[in-house]
């Protein structure tokens, strides 16, 4: 437990330390993603097979935006206002950590994999490797699942998924997500009213191995409750005697057998 509660002190301080160190580089940071944004205007991206032309470079107000998104904070904006570059700025800061950043769009796969390239190309000119993940990309690292990404695009119902699954792997190599350091959620008011109250579900088959303990160990418990069974009904045939003809001849009840079988019918 010691050791436990060190570990857990040494990362919150690590954590406080990056913290304070991503703040101070932010202006730098910032402005990296501006300049690089502005020397990309006139060129050709392609985004989900079409061609478009590059040119879009943050105003103040969408620099003001990504700051309140770095601190953690709620951002609202309206629809074509920009929403989409400015969660650039905080992503190139947190990726700056080599810890990943995420961005999660509630919609569908086809905005994520949008955005994914969409803003992909600028994440690219600024050193970043990117990562998309959809319901049709296979679920494990050594299938391809995209992990070491330092900036990933996913719908929440993924990244809830992966989380369920890695919960259920049994290496650390099976595991697709890193450690959860920072996402910016598209939309949160909606996900937070459509998504909360539906629960994420995932089933899956074990391993052979892990059957085979299964079988064994349920065999054990049948074989113990039909021996507790047994003990029940013989405590139960040795007391009804003593119980009979007492106050008016009116069957009375024996002791019951604490833990034993608290259903059976006649204690």
């Amino acid at each position: 437990m010691d050791s436990a509660r060190r570990l857990s002190q040494a990362e919150a301080a690590y954590v406080k330390a990056l913290q304070v160190a991503l703040n101070d580089v932010l202006p730098e940071a910032f402005a990296t993603v501006r300049e690089r944004a502005a020397g990309g205007c006139g060129s050709e991206v392609v985004v989900t097979g079409h061609a478009l032309k590059w040119d879009m470079v943050p105003y103040d107000v969408q620099l003001i935006g990504g700051i309140v998104l770095h601190q953690g904070k709620i951002a609202e904006m309206a629809t074509g206002e920009g929403k989409t570059l400015v969660a650039t700025l905080p992503l190139y800061l947190n990726a700056l950590a080599g810890r990943g950043a995420h961005l999660v769009p509630p919609s569908n796969n086809y905005l994520a994999r949008r955005d994914s390239q969409w803003m992909g190309h600028l994440f690219t000119w600024l050193g970043l490797t990117v990562g998309c993940i959809d319901d049709t990309e296979p679920s494990t690292p050594s299938a391809g699942r995209p992990t070491g990404a330092t900036s990933r695009t996913a719908r929440i119902s993924e990244f809830g998924f992966d989380y369920l699954r890695d919960n259920m792997v049994f290496t650390l190599e099976q595991r697709v997500q890193r450690s959860h350091a920072y996402a910016i959620i598209d939309e949160v008011d909606s996900i937070s009213d459509r998504r909360g109250p539906t629960p994420l579900i995932i089933s899956g088959r074990g391993r052979q191995r892990a059957d085979e303990k299964l079988r064994q160990f349920n065999a054990q418990v049948v074989q113990l409750g039909r021996k507790q069974t047994a003990v029940v009904n013989d405590l139960i045939g040795q007391g009804e005697p003593l119980t009979r003809g007492r106050e008016n001849g009116v069957r009375g009840r024996g002791p019951p057998v604490p833990g034993a079988a608290p259903k059976n019918k006649k204690l």
